[in-house]
């Protein structure tokens, strides 16, 4: 989830500020992950006061990121009629530190484990990916089939009404 929260960050922020926002969503990640782990591995289990004062301190950091996310990087304007998550970057910068602080108090043998599986995903995927990769056959021959698109095959509901048939289904009528 760290993962998917995070994307929505640069998604909602890349056409505006590419590189920027990029930057930041991997800071926000890793002090976010250093604000956890300091917490829960110095202060709950080794009960060390100086670890509470970094966490704040990371915490700090972390939220300082945030806002810096949302005053230097705005949100892409999309059209009225898609949904948006509200709050962003906040609420995704609030599910990351949760979602750290969930991995943290994980056993660290579990943690070492998890880690192992991932790996082991990843690696079975990029070998599976290589050996049955389209572009190994060849680009020209897997861009030139014949296989018709999905809005060819099936236009979606939105292709299909005009400019004002879409309006007046997004927009409240006012009884008169």
């Amino acid at each position: 989830f760290i993962m998917t929260n995070s994307s929505l960050l640069v998604v909602r922020t890349r056409d505006s500020s590419p590189g920027l926002a990029q930057k930041l969503t991997g800071a926000l990640v890793v002090v976010a992950a250093a604000t956890m782990f300091t917490f829960q591995k110095g202060y709950v289990v080794g009960e060390s006061s100086a670890a509470l004062y970094i966490s704040i301190v990371l915490l700090v950091v972390t939220i300082a990121i945030g806002v810096t996310i949302f005053v230097k990087c705005p949100q892409n304007a999309s059209e009225g009629d898609l949904f948006r998550a509200p709050l962003v970057p906040f609420i995704p910068m609030l599910s990351i530190l949760v979602n750290w602080l969930l991995v943290a108090q994980m056993a660290e043998k579990d943690i070492a484990r998890a880690f192992i599986w991932i790996g082991a995903a990843i690696l079975t995927y990029f070998m599976y990916g290589f050996s049955h990769s389209e572009g190994r056959k060849g680009w020209a021959k897997m861009l030139n089939h014949g296989v018709l698109g999905l809005n060819e095959v099936r236009p979606s509901m939105s292709d299909m009404m005009s400019g004002d048939a879409k309006k007046s289904l997004l927009s409240p009528v006012a009884d008169k």
